[in-house]
């Protein structure tokens, strides 16, 4: 297993040749055609509706819950659009995705999403799949580990342009070495000294059902609580916006059925996506989802607090919070530079 200690200025060049790889991307779709509203738009033989690829960060999982319920309702199909959602899994990286133009849509982090605006990458952030970052760093109940504190000198399993890594270092003063991390539980069921990153809502219960019971430490109990966006290509999003104000008034409807009504439509989609999953697990994630309010929001937290909202206020507090660890300058980039607003359906 690779792994380095860790410094700040490393932990930002690596940052930076992810970035710098994804541009080189960028450009070489360019020159394939792949640029701009990617594939999307009218599709005769689909009763002319308009197409839009949304990529997934991951597997189908409830997370995404809204988006399948969106599709099974068919509220995309009354706004003109047919939305084909891509499965993501490990290794797979939806912002580039985005940036590349193969996908109008995705599911991205949402500093991240931020950072690479600014460096020029082509994405847009539209909403707030998450209001609150469900990451953890999870490790075996049998660790010692009690606070943040105890993270100092250890190895942490993660990916490397995770913003949590640099706030880590620079707000609580933790030096650690990182291996990166693969989506994959096998290496944390078999050590148990590992920490690795990940979701509350997913990794602790396949791991209880390996006989290995975990703790972990919400990046939110750190004071860091970015949101998971809804990322589009900037350019779809310039060129469509109609388009794009469409699937996000249908997807809002979805996250409301899927959250507050019967599930049971989108878990048969996503059992058909994703194989390995469980009846019983998707419930048990989207009822952890509900129990912290992760997607609709926390006012208490300082989040928006409807599906999918995302106002300038957020977006404002997450560059500020990105120009002091570093990773912007001051007045590098406004909130326009990084956020599109969108007028969603008003219930209250």
């Amino acid at each position: 297993m690779f792994a380095i200690q860790v410094g700040l200025f490393s932990l930002l060049w690596m940052r930076r040749f992810k970035l710098w790889t994804i541009r080189l991307m960028v450009l070489a779709a360019v020159g394939l055609g792949f640029s701009g509203c990617g594939r999307g738009g009218l599709d005769s033989g689909a009763d002319g509706l308009f197409v839009v690829n949304f990529q997934l960060d991951w597997v189908p999982e409830p997370q995404h819950g809204g988006l399948f319920m969106a599709d099974m309702l068919g509220y995309f199909a009354e706004e003109g659009i047919l939305v084909n959602i891509i499965p993501g899994g490990p290794g797979s990286n939806s912002l580039s995705r985005v940036a590349t133009g193969r996908a109008e849509l995705a599911q991205a982090e949402g500093n991240n999403t931020i950072v690479a605006a600014a460096e020029g990458l082509p994405v847009r952030i539209v909403g707030a799949l998450f209001q609150h970052d469900p990451s953890v760093l999870m490790f075996h109940a049998s660790n010692p580990i009690q606070d943040f504190a105890d993270l100092n000198g250890q190895l942490l399993r993660a990916r490397p342009e995770w913003t949590f890594l640099e706030f880590l270092q620079r707000r609580h003063g933790v030096s650690f070495r990182l291996a990166p991390a693969t989506g994959g539980m096998e290496q944390l069921a078999a050590d148990p000294s590992a920490i690795q990153q990940g979701y509350y809502i997913a990794e602790p219960y396949y791991l209880a059902r390996m006989g290995v019971s975990l703790q972990w430490l919400h990046v939110w109990d750190a004071g860091y609580d970015g949101i998971s966006a809804v990322v589009a290509n900037a350019d779809f999003a310039r060129r469509h916006p109609d388009k794009l104000a469409a699937f996000m008034r249908a997807y809002y409807r979805g996250q409301v059925a899927y959250f507050e009504g019967s599930p049971e439509l989108a878990h048969a989609r996503m059992l058909d996506m994703n194989p390995n999953a469980t009846e019983s697990f998707l419930l048990w994630s989207r009822d952890r989802i509900i129990e912290q309010n992760i997607a609709k929001g926390d006012a208490a937290r300082g989040s928006d607090t409807d599906y999918l909202l995302l106002s300038r206020a957020r977006i404002e507090k997450q560059i500020a919070q990105l120009v002091e660890l570093g990773l912007l300058t001051e007045n590098q980039l406004d909130a326009d530079d990084v956020w599109v607003r969108i007028n969603l359906p008003v219930r209250y």
